[in-house]
């Protein structure tokens, strides 16, 4: 039994420092020998404990069967199949983070385990990009003549300003709904208030989006559990208040003055006014474009990467990406956990800490899909692996009390009739 724990446990750690290796450095040398270590460990403590049955978890099988038609795809595919290989090597790397991560999760603990792996993942990242920028960097974020983004040699400022908001996220989240001690609690604080600062200096529009509607979900549950009627009223007026102040200081302040330019943008571009710039207008042709593509190939598409035959790169959006490169079938084999995850989310109890957090990971990454290529991603894919499995321990819970009741009742129903 020890032994079994130590396997665990040595597996749960080598995933864990895998994802917070790929996320602060895009180094080809440094990523593939951390995988090759990471996969080494896992795969040994794997075969020496196969208690795993993937047939059990609808992600992580959707997952599997959409990498298969992917590899069927790259038979047809109009990409170069230098291109096709490349993004094909992505999406198995992605599988084998998800599948360990998976095969990591038996309880509840560990669901929380990796979301303080994405926190520290995020905060290496922050400390990281300072690094590599330097100092001078804050200088130019202060000018208002200049709009410049936070982002690093390595890592763009989307993925940089992503990274930050989920790390956000989830500390709000245990700040929240965790019961800490005051020094855990101090650095769940210090993390939030990190990468949310960092996040809003990347001017990113997604992580902008995220920070918001995620800490917005989280309050909101927070709130609706508190039954007293002047407590919610004061949350609400002074939650009011700091976003307030909040915009007031982002909008006002040098320092974010691209974040103001960068949102002005997007609402352009929703909106359909004719100031819009030139990254939300080569967006919205992309999905226009990509979506005429589908309908000219509506079952199977036109193979994987299909979408850099006509944009030279992909396309932005994970529901157009996917329904160029593998049509209705694709999109209904990797869409249809969200139907199932959201179905078995809503038969749990909101009072449950972790539903809000679970809630908002599946909403956003329907939402989000919209304007965000993320089926290949290995961190993305990692949150939302986390997510399920969280809602198939709860599930899984739940038939196990049902079926001991059902054994008290009939151990019971005997001990009757034998009187």
């Amino acid at each position: 039994m020890t032994m079994t724990l130590s396997l665990q446990n040595t597996k749960k750690y080598a995933i864990a420092l895998y994802i917070i290796i790929f996320t602060i450095t895009k180094s080809v040398i440094i990523n593939r020998a951390s995988l090759l270590v990471a996969l080494g460990i896992c795969g040994m403590g794997y075969l020496s404990n196969s208690d795993f049955k993937y047939k059990g978890n609808f992600f992580l099988r959707a997952v599997i069967l959409y990498g298969i038609l992917l590899l069927i795809s790259m038979l047809y595919t109009i990409s170069p199949i230098d291109r096709a290989q490349k993004s094909y090597f992505s999406y198995l790397t992605m599988f084998m983070v998800v599948f360990f991560v998976v095969d990591s999760i038996k309880t509840e603990k560990d669901v929380k385990f990796f979301m303080n792996v994405f926190i520290v993942a995020a905060v290496m990242n922050c400390i990281v990009t300072y690094i590599r920028v330097g100092s001078e960097a804050f200088q130019l974020l202060g000018s208002s003549e200049t709009n410049f983004r936070l982002a690093s040699e390595e890592q763009n400022a989307n993925v940089v300003g992503m990274y930050c908001a989920y790390g956000a996220i989830f500390s709000f989240h245990f700040i929240l709904r965790e019961k800490l001690t005051k020094k855990k609690k101090l650095l769940y604080i210090g993390a939030l208030l990190l990468n949310f600062v960092f996040g809003l200096l990347t001017g990113s529009r997604k992580a902008m989006l995220l920070l918001f509607v995620g800490i917005s979900i989280l309050v909101y549950y927070k709130t609706i559990l508190d039954r007293n009627a002047i407590k919610i009223l004061f949350r609400m007026f002074f939650a009011l208040i700091a976003v307030i102040a909040l915009i007031y200081f982002i909008l006002t302040s040098g320092y974010f003055s691209v974040i103001s330019e960068r949102l002005e943008g997007l609402l352009a571009g929703i909106l359909g006014n004719d100031e819009v710039d030139n990254s939300t207008m080569r967006r919205m042709y992309m999905i226009k474009t990509g979506w005429k593509v589908f309908w000219t190939y509506p079952i199977i598409g036109q193979g994987i990467s299909a979408s850099y035959r006509y944009f030279l790169t992909y396309s932005h959006s994970n529901f157009i990406e996917i329904l160029m490169n593998t049509g209705a079938v694709g999109f209904f084999i990797f869409y249809k956990p969200f139907y199932t995850s959201l179905r078995k989310l809503f038969k749990q109890s909101r009072k449950d800490p972790l539903y809000p957090i679970v809630l908002f990971v599946i909403l956003w990454f329907i939402v989000v899909g919209f304007g965000l290529v993320f089926y290949y991603s290995k961190f993305e894919m990692a949150i939302l692996a986390v997510a399920t499995s969280w809602l198939i321990i709860k599930e899984n819970e739940k038939n196990d009390e049902t079926d001991k009741k059902s054994i008290e009742k009939s151990q019971s129903g005997v001990v009757g009739s034998n009187k």
